[in-house]
């Protein structure tokens, strides 16, 4: 099965690849001559500056890189980068297992509630005064307190292990890692080209620039001669910063391409490229837990016989369902922008057996787009080549995917996902189901956990995400509906309350909840942020539901407070 590189030390996968290109970078040193890289490194100060103290401050940056006197070589660099590779490895290590409470080399959620109690329970600003947070509220920011900390865990059972506890962590990126051009010296310094650069031959290039300087030759600079080299210094400062900054996009690109780890097409395959924002059909499987809404797209293969190479990617995490002629798919590579804390990738396929299926372990491989000739779009068909080696030959986006044909790329919008639920007519939740399709058009998908392919645990919903599982709890009584608001549709146009459309008829109304009553515990539906957001009344006695409200209010029965969502401080 290809998922991807998604092993334990990712992370360091993805540095160790800047590391390599970083080390290559310093043996080659793009378009940097010697001359101009010890012309860079000389800042001149007044008049009467000595010589041999400019010449010190340069031998000074040759001396740390040559670690056994020997000459400065690609050995030299990679001791370099290791120390400072094992520095930052101790660092993290250190941050995290100071939670370590009984010294077992592992941090457990029960000793991070411990730890990260007492600021949990701290005062919290309302306007100008500090007030105590509530039990509620108290448990909510522990939540998330743990929930940060827990990031670190990067194959998701909620225990910090040594082995995760000592990987470098992801925010700090290649660049921490990079030697900068100015501190590198260029190949152009190895005369004799034998891969070493002795102190002979730095010294030769030294000679060189330090006569442009004291043209007079007594060994001390005057503000004359200082004056005379500043404009040289300034344009050789401007050539390194340059050589810098394309030698750092060409490590970015190979560091990703490596983490990313892509397949390469064969040389008979089609490349198409898909993007999009989301799906049209909610998805009634989560891909790496119920904390988010996973959207589903319908992919048809047209009949023929040249293979195809798919690369698809959304923003919102997504199950993409292949249909058709299928033995086309030579190969299927799943990527999203929509990431776990740990910044595994979540997408999923269905429809197509698991060797002819590659998501990648690391989300933001590859940027979501939603128009093709956007700049978002060029850019993707650009970075496709850096991937995998080709560009692709069709590139096909929506911001939002019912159905497209491929290679084709012909779309149908109002296209019905093909395994769907039937979804109430009466009960409850029927006016929320009926909003539901609001949002999701293509309705609620009803595809076979076991047959999703995802790197990622994949799973039914115990609730389903967003106006859905709203729904649903309405119906298995958890959630009673409190007052109504009257809903009109005309044609797109969706109106809550008693305003009209002048001359126009409505063609639906209905009735929606005012408030949704928590009678019974639960677990909050994902996606109820923006217009999915909702307002909730805890009934008296009723513990907090799990998981997050989101954007949605709600308000304590008990004592009218609110105690979570917009307008809790």
């Amino acid at each position: 099965m290809k998922y991807g590189r998604h092993f334990p030390g990712f992370v360091l996968a993805v540095i160790a690849a800047a590391f390599a290109s970083s080390v290559e970078a310093s043996a080659q040193s793009v378009e940097i001559s010697a001359e101009d890289w010890a012309r860079s490194r000389i800042y001149l100060g007044g008049n009467g500056q000595e010589v041999a103290q400019v010449r010190k401050s340069l031998d000074m940056i040759f001396q740390n890189i040559d670690a056994d006197g020997s000459g400065v070589s690609r050995s030299d660099y990679e001791l370099l980068e290791k120390k400072q590779m094992a520095q930052m490895r101790s660092q993290a290590l250190g941050a995290i297992l100071q939670n370590d409470l009984d010294g077992d080399g592992r941090v457990t959620r029960s000793e991070l509630e411990a730890v990260l109690r007492q600021q949990s329970l701290r005062p919290l600003s309302s306007g100008t005064a500090q007030v105590e947070p509530t039990p509620e509220q108290a448990r909510q920011i522990l939540d998330r307190l743990v929930g940060d900390a827990l990031k670190a865990d990067s194959d998701a059972d909620g225990v910090i292990s040594f082995a995760e506890a000592y990987r470098v962590p992801g925010n700090q990126g290649a660049i921490a890692y990079r030697f900068a051009a100015q501190n590198v010296l260029p190949q152009s310094f190895d005369a004799d080209k034998d891969g070493l650069i002795s102190k002979a031959e730095f010294e030769t290039v030294v000679d060189r620039v330090l006569g442009e300087i004291d043209a007079d030759g007594n060994g001390i600079l005057s503000i004359e001669e200082s004056a005379a080299f500043t404009q040289k210094a300034e344009a050789a400062r401007r050539a390194v910063q340059q050589a810098d900054q394309r030698r750092l996009q060409e490590e970015q690109a190979a560091a990703q391409a490596k983490a990313c780890g892509l397949p390469a097409p064969a040389a008979g395959d089609k490349i198409l490229l898909l993007g999009a924002y989301e799906g049209k059909t909610l998805s009634n499987v989560s891909i790496g837990g119920d904390d988010l809404e996973v959207g589903a797209a319908h992919i048809e293969i047209e009949a023929g016989d040249e293979p195809l190479f798919i690369v698809a990617v959304s923003f919102e995490a997504m199950v993409w369902h292949v249909t058709g002629d299928t033995k086309r798919v030579a190969q299927f590579v799943a990527l999203s922008s929509q990431a776990m804390p740990n910044g595994r990738n979540r997408a999923a396929v269905s429809g197509l057996a698991k060797d002819r299926v590659f998501v990648a372990a690391a989300a933001n491989c590859l940027r979501h787009f939603d128009r093709a000739e956007s700049g978002q779009g060029l850019k993707a068909a650009a970075a496709i080549k850096g991937l995998i080696g080709r560009a692709p030959d069709n590139v096909v986006a929506s911001y939002g995917v019912s159905k497209v044909l491929l290679p084709s790329g012909i779309q149908d919008p109002d296209a019905k996902f093909p395994i769907t639920r039937i979804l109430p007519k009466t009960g409850a939740g029927a006016a929320m189901w009926r909003e539901s399709l609001r949002y999701a058009p293509g309705g609620v998908a009803d595809l076979d956990a076991s047959a999703v392919v995802s790197p990622l645990p994949v799973k039914d919903y115990d609730v389903l995400p967003q106006q859905a599982g709203l729904a649903q709890l309405l119906d298995e009584g958890a959630l009673e509906a409190v007052g109504s608001r009257r809903v009109r549709r005309f044609g797109n146009l969706t109106i809550v309350g008693e305003a009209n459309v002048e001359g126009q008829r409505a063609d639906e109304e209905f009735s929606m909840p005012g408030e949704l009553k928590i009678v019974k515990k639960l677990r909050f539906p994902a996606g109820l942020s923006g217009g999915h957001s909702v307002a909730f009344i805890l009934g008296k006695g009723v513990p907090m539901p799990d998981g997050s409200p989101g954007h949605s209010r709600v308000i304590s029965e008990e004592t009218g407070q609110i105690i979570a969502g917009p307008g809790l401080r």
